[in-house]
């Protein structure tokens, strides 16, 4: 589950278009209708409430487990290199999982056949 959650973040984030390397390959300079050059990437992260802590000012502080969301301007942007790196580990492991779980199966089931042979 953790690496089908991992696979469709990434897809997910790649279908927005926002990074600068998905940009010049349309050759849009723009995204959402906003003209490159600024950093719409940080702005357009989420920043869910158990990610962030508030001192007792009302700022907000630091996240207490230290993702890139709370950080100023959000998380680096990623290469194309990266990205397409990171989707082939995610379907690698993937894939991985799928073929674990169908071994488990598979040995379940020759158990079960010599259970019912008893």
């Amino acid at each position: 589950m953790e690496m089908t959650c991992a696979l469709q973040v990434l897809k997910l984030a790649a279908a927005k278009r926002e990074w600068t390397w998905q940009r010049e390959a349309d050759g849009t300079g723009a995204v959402n209708g906003v003209a490159g050059g600024e950093n719409v990437v940080g702005s357009s992260i989420p920043h869910p409430s158990w990610a962030r802590t508030v001192d007792e000012n009302g700022q907000v502080v630091e996240c207490p487990i230290g993702c890139a969301c709370a950080r100023e301007g959000g998380a680096p942007e990623p290469t194309e290199d990266e990205y397409v790196n990171a989707v082939a580990e995610a379907t690698q492991a993937l894939e991985g999982a799928c073929s674990q779980i169908n071994d488990a199966v598979e040995e379940l089931r020759y158990e079960l056949e010599d259970a019912d042979e008893a």
